[in-house]
């Protein structure tokens, strides 16, 4: 609550004309930058272009601009003054980033999926409410919250945050993923192989090594171990219930001599693997001993 009200408070500063001013600066840079670019290239790369829509606004290009000048800004403002209206802006701006992003590369790669429509609506709602939290200063204590809450697959234990960052940076990895395939697409293979059949495969090939190359990368970003380096049950001996059956199973041979047959070879069975192995006679050694019937 207290950076609430500090939000408040500076927004009632007599900075806040002249921070408005310089904010305004950044967004019409943003947008002139933008509209010269946007006037060259809209011919030659089209609608399906991630950088730019159908229109000015609707690509990546502008609040990307916008949110790079704005950060900069905010970083020689805070020097001197207290931010408000930087604080409001550059969040909204970084959530309209990742929304055009996910937006226009999900359009480009699947334009007619039903799907994809209402996974774009719903990232869009959850990095609405990140960006609410984030500016009325509840993100802090949400993430505390999230924390303390844990799930359980199996044996591992993680908690609700590390699952929320997870699913988020995989879901951007792929989408970047996706981005890199489609150029790739569009720019190389469509120019190098004339015949549409053979560009049909290479582009399902493509597209499947670079998702396969970036789900890796995000499953590693979540700290899922891909190295294989833990040890399989198989390389590390039998359990210490099989080591104390054998054990079991050694001392009456040696003390009573009344397991012969069957019962000696389940004996040495049970510890050939264990850490007594190198003290057990060979194979042939469990002969009856004398008197067993």
């Amino acid at each position: 609550m207290t950076e609430l009200f500090a939000l408040v408070q500076n927004l009632t500063s007599e900075s806040v004309s002249f921070e408005a001013l310089v904010l305004a600066l950044c967004l019409l840079l943003a947008l002139g930058v933008t509209k010269l670019v946007f006037k060259g290239t809209t011919a030659l790369m089209g609608e399906t272009s991630v950088w730019f829509g159908p229109r000015l606004f609707d690509g990546l290009m502008f609040p990307l601009l916008a949110l790079v000048l704005s950060y900069a800004a905010r970083e020689v403002w805070v020097q001197t003054l207290h931010e408000a209206l930087f604080r409001i802006a550059i969040p909204i701006l970084l959530s309209l980033v990742i929304i055009r992003l996910m937006a226009r590369v999900l359009s480009s790669v699947f334009p007619d999926s039903v799907g994809i429509q209402v996974l774009e609506r719903g990232v869009s709602y959850l990095v609405w409410i990140i960006a609410v939290l984030w500016i009325t200063g509840f993100l802090p204590w949400v993430t505390k919250e999230l924390e303390s809450i844990h799930i359980s697959f199996g044996r591992t234990k993680i908690d609700l945050l590390s699952l929320i960052e997870g699913v988020l940076s995989s879901c951007l990895v792929l989408v970047l993923t996706l981005w890199v395939s489609a150029t790739l697409e569009r720019q190389v293979l469509a120019r190098a192989v004339i015949d549409l059949s053979i560009r049909k495969v290479a582009t399902n090939v493509l597209r499947v090594f670079l998702t396969f190359i970036g789900l890796l990368v995000a499953l590693s970003a979540v700290g899922v171990d891909l190295t294989g380096t833990d040890c399989p049950p198989h390389a590390r001996g039998p359990s210490p219930p099989t080591r104390h059956a054998a054990a079991v199973l050694a001392q009456s041979r040696c003390e009573h001599k009344r397991f012969g047959g069957p019962a000696a070879m389940l004996a040495q069975s049970l510890c050939e693997h264990s850490s007594c192995a190198e003290r057990w006679p060979a194979d042939g050694a469990f002969g009856n001993p004398e008197g067993a019937g």
